[in-house]
């Protein structure tokens, strides 16, 4: 019983970060695109993606 509680509770609909934060959201989006840049305008480097 206790199993089937949990499985219902969390079928509730739930809001996903990124589309409930526009700024998280825009922050994801930049370092996706590698543009990510500091206040003062440098541009902030990325992880090294193996080949």
């Amino acid at each position: 019983m206790a199993q089937w509680k949990a499985q219902q509770a969390a079928k509730r609909p739930k809001t996903a970060k990124l589309v409930g934060d526009d700024r998280l959201r825009e922050y994801v989006q930049e370092r996706l695109d590698g543009s990510v840049r500091r206040p003062d305008g440098t541009i902030v480097a990325g992880s090294e993606t193996p080949v």
